[in-house]
């Protein structure tokens, strides 16, 4: 890393915090909901329903900006269960004391962490200026069509690949093509030379009047890696963009991994850290 801090993780987000946070969160809630099999409302959030897909088992957005009750919790709890599932939500560390030691006395705990990286995005910005050396020799960058069966198959195959060991399960698959599908959402595929090297996508949302985009998505298949692939992505989308009129971007990455490294290049700042808690244990007084 250049000594430069201006493109490390120090730098201010371009809004408050927790509106940023809430922006997110509320996106976020929004498109896994517009995805998923089954959706309820819970406590200003969504407890959300896929078979066989983890990452949409969880719920999102509640209690951010409402109080939260015991027959919330219950209602959340039994939404999971009756479908064969363990309890899962999201909070992030804007989350009130009282909320958390409502999850506390149930047993939830705290599975991992996503830091919530954000940047602001003006017209004249140069995305690929980031690039030190340049893309990687003949990387090809290509829209993936929402209407080509074919090419969201590829695509879903390659960015699953990137989350699951071994070959990714058809609901995996499925729901790839779904998120690729859905309307906010453009992807793009890297070929060098005639290879598939790697697949990303993006959301472009508006949230009260301000359009934003939202990184997610991304793998880099194995023989192609550490070659600039996933940088190149990353200022592919940034472009488009901007191009789009987007003032913010966001990128999610767990912590210390390449894809939180890669966004520091392109300016992006810790904004906020969610955290991903499931319920553990069954207190007596909780049923």
């Amino acid at each position: 890393m250049h000594a430069d801090e201006s493109v490390g993780l120090s730098p201010a987000p371009p809004i408050e915090s927790k509106i940023a946070a809430r922006i997110n969160e509320h996106r976020q809630a929004v498109a896994v909901g517009e995805v998923a099999d089954e959706t309820v409302p819970i406590a200003g959030g969504v407890a959300n329903f896929a078979v066989g897909v983890e990452w949409v088992n969880h719920a999102i957005l509640v209690g951010f900006d409402a109080e939260v009750t015991e027959t919330d919790l219950d209602a959340m709890e039994s939404f999971y269960r009756d479908r064969g599932q363990p309890p899962k939500l999201d909070i992030t560390t804007f989350a009130p004391e009282t909320f958390l030691a409502q999850l506390a006395a149930r047993c939830y705990i705290v599975e991992h962490f996503e830091n919530v990286l954000t940047r602001p995005l003006r017209a004249s910005d140069d995305p690929s200026a980031a690039l030190e050396h340049g893309p990687p020799p003949r990387l090809m960058l290509e829209y993936t069509d929402k209407a080509d069966d074919e090419a969201c198959r590829e695509h879903a195959m390659i960015v699953s690949s990137g989350f699951v060991d071994g070959r990714p399960p058809e609901p995996h698959i499925e729901m790839s093509i779904r998120s690729i599908r859905h309307a906010r959402s453009v992807s793009f595929l890297a070929r060098i030379g005639c290879e598939p090297a790697g697949a990303c996508s993006m959301e472009i949302f508006e949230y009260e009047g301000m359009r934003a985009c939202a990184l997610w998505g991304t793998t880099v298949l194995e023989p192609f890696r550490r070659q600039g692939v996933q940088q190149a992505l990353i200022a592919q989308r940034l472009a488009f963009a901007i191009e789009q009129g987007c003032s913010m971007a966001y990128i999610e990455s767990k912590p210390g991994v390449a894809t939180e490294r890669n966004a520091a290049r392109f300016g992006f700042g810790l904004c906020y850290v969610r955290l991903c808690m499931a319920l553990h244990g069954k207190p007596e007084n909780h049923g």
